[in-house]
């Protein structure tokens, strides 16, 4: 089942990073991605099916948050590799004033320019923007 968890995007300058490339052997090596490796692999604005210019379709990665709409989350945890999948583990989450449970969200280069999210078992494919 996919579940898109997009909402309007919080405002926020963030510098977009190159496209989502694969993940190499030797980031799957360490025990912590270094964060260079989230910052020029995920750092971005995605949204679904590209649509970029509708801001209740689109997501912010940045290098310690990750906003999508509604729901923003300032902490990220230890990341880690599960197979080609990055987990990032989120804390300190708040949807519209009201503080929400912690949670890990799974990030996957499935294209050129997709990735792949994954949350409590649903998914949504995210499109870079330009």
């Amino acid at each position: 089942m996919r579940r898109s968890f997009i909402r309007p995007a919080l405002a926020a300058s963030l510098a977009l990073a190159a496209p989502a490339a694969p993940a190499q052997e030797e980031d799957r090596d360490e025990t912590r991605l270094p964060p260079v490796s989230w910052e020029t692999r995920y750092v971005g604005r995605y949204a679904v099916d590209g649509e970029c210019d509708d801001p209740a379709k689109f997501w912010v990665l940045a290098e310690t948050a990750v906003d999508m709409g509604h729901t923003v989350c300032i902490g990220i945890g230890k990341r880690t590799w599960e197979g080609d999948r990055l987990m990032v583990p989120m804390s300190d989450c708040v949807e519209r004033g009201e503080e929400r449970p912690d949670r890990v969200l799974g990030f996957e280069v499935v294209g050129p320019d997709e990735i792949l999210v994954t949350a409590d078992g649903e998914e949504v494919i995210l499109r870079q923007c330009s």
